[in-house]
């Protein structure tokens, strides 16, 4: 095929500047550095004076972006505030925004190999440590599903463990038969009453890029896996060039796109029949101002967070010369003791006898030796807006069938933050990366006692999109 390069017109369509149509338009990596640095100057612009972004889970998130561009979290900071590096060093991962501590300890490894910190640092030894012994569990990682085995292969593997171990090839086995018969790797359904599985777009590229960075590790993988996955998303591949629902999202895009350059593939290799690659939905969709938006969010960190590495060609893991000398001297981050894991076995408890077909819930080492009353709560549900919106306004409660929360003398839970100290809170979630959770905007009631057809119509697709964010939230929860 013919190909073009054009700066500032990575749509694809035909451009002012007298340049030739052709077939495909390839994106010039100056366009996909300016529109890198654009989020990275954005992240810059959120950050506060204890050096984190927004919270614990974004700033992880925002270090492997940094990480992918070049830059040390110890040379990030704002107006004299305390430097992403500082903040990493007093993290606490009882923090609300991290729920599932299978998926905490491997993304909290990650970002501090990309912060430059020594495999050898207790901080990641003390991590690796807990993957090990405390999400490892009967030839299991951590809760149903792959998302926290793709990323605690990642993380253990970085951090040099023997390729040939149980762990990991355990932990290939379960995502292995985590792969369905059109070759995508699933989500769990949400009805505990079935045993179907969900194709994800999402996970099948961050599985691509788990499998092939095993690979490369030494681990012995079935590489037919990884192209029946491949084959997978060339089939569900949008008109726009990414994925997601209807058209693109940048999250499920951005994490096809990590599979992507795990693979070693660049733009030519993804265009579709209408001209368009992944980098088009990343480069086209950036605000002037850096940022995302979405149908539920003003600003979607919840995609955002995975942007820069997808764009600069970059995979997981995301990995610095290290240069921080003793992380853990000094440091006060707290390795969290009130988690907890699911499994796929039946266990009663001293309070309460849980007879469900899907979970077992199993304190962590670390809890208080006294035996708290155990409540079973619904999950706390918000959809992702921006970050201002105090926690104060409503939001939605939403069961899921197949999670559990265990609550440990907690009277208030909110979206982001608990109102009041020194409680422990124990949540699941379903991704490795827990968005900030904001509130859904509740459309003011018409006066009209009926809608016309097209108002319906509009109606319909705005139920759609928001039906389509809580899907995303259901599952995920980088």
């Amino acid at each position: 095929k013919n190909e073009k390069n054009i700066d500032g017109n990575s749509s694809g369509n035909s451009s002012s500047n007298n340049q030739t149509e052709t077939t495909n338009s390839i994106i010039t990596n100056e366009t996909i550095r300016q529109t890198a640095g654009k989020i990275i100057e954005y992240f810059r612009s959120q950050q506060d004076s204890e050096g984190k972004i927004i919270d614990g889970n974004i700033t992880d998130w925002a270090i492997m972006s940094f990480g992918a561009n070049g830059e040390y979290a110890e040379d990030i900071s704002k107006d004299g505030g305390k430097s992403l590096l500082d903040y990493e060093k007093s993290y606490d991962l009882d923090d609300p925004s991290d729920l599932n501590p299978c998926t905490t300890y491997p993304r909290h490894t990650l970002a501090l190999l990309a912060t430059g910190v020594k495999k050898t640092d207790n901080a990641i030894v003390g991590l690796k440590d807990r993957m090990n012994n405390i999400c490892y569990k009967n030839h299991k990682f951590g809760i149903n599903g792959i998302n926290d085995d793709i990323f605690g292969l990642i993380a253990l593997l970085a951090i040099d463990t023997d390729p040939s171990s149980d762990i990991i090839n355990d932990i290939v086995n379960n995502i292995y038969d985590w792969q369905i018969d059109n070759g995508a790797f699933a989500w769990p359904d949400w009805d505990p009453t079935t045993n179907n599985k969900i194709a994800g777009d999402d996970i099948t590229g961050a599985t691509i890029n788990a499998l092939t960075y095993a690979k490369n590790k030494g681990v012995n993988i079935q590489q037919e896996k990884i192209d029946n996955a491949r084959s997978y998303l060339k089939t569900t591949q949008q008109n726009d060039g990414g994925w997601g629902f209807g058209s693109s999202d940048i999250m499920t895009t951005s994490w096809v796109m990590m599979g992507i350059n795990a693979l070693t593939q660049t733009q030519n290799d993804w265009f579709n029949s209408y001209d368009k690659s992944p980098w088009n939905v990343l480069v086209n969709n950036l605000t002037e101002d850096g940022y995302y938006t979405s149908t539920w969010s003003p600003v979607d960190w919840f995609g955002m967070k995975h942007a820069v590495p997808a764009l600069l060609g970059k995979s997981w893991p995301v990995v610095l010369n290290p240069i921080v000398e003793n992380f853990s001297e000094g440091s006060t981050f707290s390795y969290g003791g009130g988690g907890v894991i699911i499994t796929n076995e039946e266990v009663p408890t001293s309070t309460e006898q849980i007879t469900t077909s899907t979970p077992e819930i199993i304190e962590l080492e670390e809890m208080t030796s006294s035996t708290p009353e155990i409540e079973i709560l619904p999950v706390l549900l918000e959809a992702p807006i921006d970050e201002e919106i105090t926690s104060t306004t409503n939001s939605i409660l939403t069961p899921t069938p197949q999670t559990k929360i265990i609550q440990t003398n907690v009277e208030e839970v909110q979206g982001k933050k608990i109102d009041k100290t020194n409680t422990t809170t124990t949540t699941i979630e379903k991704e490795n990366n827990s968005q900030p959770t904001e509130n859904i905007v509740q459309p003011t009631k018409s006066d009209e006692k009926s809608l016309s057809t097209n108002k319906k119509v509009a109606l319909g697709l705005g139920a759609a999109s928001l039906l389509y964010g809580l899907f995303l939230l259901f599952k995920i929860f980088v």
